[in-house]
């Protein structure tokens, strides 16, 4: 078991100075990110040193340092909630769990820190506190799939307290460090990670290489661009409208307009281009309350009365004879 951990340690370095060195609008959450795997790095240095039977003092430090790795997690999760996530001096606060785990031999006046049940409960529940927190944040993170990963680092860090537990509870055996089946799962499952993470980077597939395509911020000005297009050319009223299309006019990779309407406006591209069309509708029905419902929905850029109903009712939840009548009434 113990060759594998200057495997981890090796990775988890690269991985930290590959998020570190990221640009762009996520910087601050790269960051945070980039610290959580420099301290994962670290742990599992002490975790060798310890399992080599080397420096008892380390033992002062190791869960102090356990403790702060669920924050970094949080912190980045939070940065990508709330743009753009820089600190903030009631952030402070976060450093209460592993100042007391540093401070908790000093205050019992020992030099070593204690084994017992207190120590284990602590970080157990502050790992599974800020999973929870995290799960909270990725409730409100768009697009979606930013939200996918805030999940699946909330359960990173309830696998990471279960994880522990196991090995707690199989170190209350007469069974050393370096002979710890649970710490031997749980490094060889974050070296299948990153293993997994660089195959998917190299071959710009799977999950994680769609999350990521899809998170990045869009450029700059792009969405006032595509919006002035709208407004100024009103391609919506073709009924053969799709998004090569509208990428030939702009002059932009098709991903891009995707892209941005998912991260910019939370929906698909022909829910966004219905709105358009629907909302022209609307605007010619209380002009021409008296025009007939076929003629000004091929104006719109719909080609069938199913699709103009469904349509219609989707975005403003009403049929639209029935729109048109209730708001006869309003101006009548």
């Amino acid at each position: 078991m113990i060759w594998l951990l200057p495997v981890s340690i090796t990775l988890s370095a690269l991985m930290s100075l590959y998020l570190a060195s990221l640009k762009g609008e996520q910087r601050v959450a790269h960051i945070w990110l980039a610290a959580s795997f420099g301290l994962l790095a670290l742990m599992h240095a002490l975790t060798g040193l310890a399992a080599s039977g080397h420096s008892d003092q380390l033992h002062l430090v190791r869960p102090a340092l356990a403790a702060a790795f669920p924050v970094l997690i949080f912190l980045h999760a939070r940065a990508l909630a709330r743009p753009p996530g820089m600190p903030r001096r009631r952030d402070l606060f976060h450093l209460a769990g592993p100042a007391g785990l540093l401070a908790l031999p000093w205050l019992d006046g020992l030099h070593t820190l204690p084994t017992g049940w207190l120590v284990d409960v602590a970080l157990f529940a502050i790992t599974v506190g800020y999973a929870v927190a995290t799960f909270g944040l990725a409730r409100k993170m768009a697009p979606p799939p930013l939200a996918r990963w805030g999940v699946m680092l909330a359960g990173w860090l309830a696998a990471t307290a279960l994880g522990d537990a196991i090995i707690v509870f199989e170190l209350a055996r007469p069974i050393p460090l370096s002979g710890s089946v649970g710490l031997l799962i749980s490094l060889a499952g974050l070296i299948g990670f990153f293993i997994y993470f660089l195959y998917c980077s190299l071959h710009q597939s799977g999950p994680i290489a769609w999350i990521r395509a899809r998170t990045r911020t869009p450029a700059r000005g792009f969405p006032e661009r595509l919006e002035a297009h709208m407004a100024a050319r009103e391609p919506w009223r073709d009924a053969e409208l799709s998004v090569a299309r509208l990428a030939r006019q702009i002059g932009c990779p098709q991903r891009q307009i995707s892209e941005t309407i998912n991260a910019r406006w939370n929906m698909s591209v022909s829910r966004w281009l219905a709105t358009y069309r629907v909302a022209e509708a609307q605007r010619l029905m209380l002009e021409t309350p008296k025009r007939p419902l076929v003629e000004l929905m091929l104006d719109c850029g719909f080609q069938t009365r199913s699709n103009f109903n469904r349509a219609f009712k989707d975005i403003t939840g009403q049929a639209p004879s029935d729109w048109r009548r209730s708001h006869e009434k309003g101006h009548s």
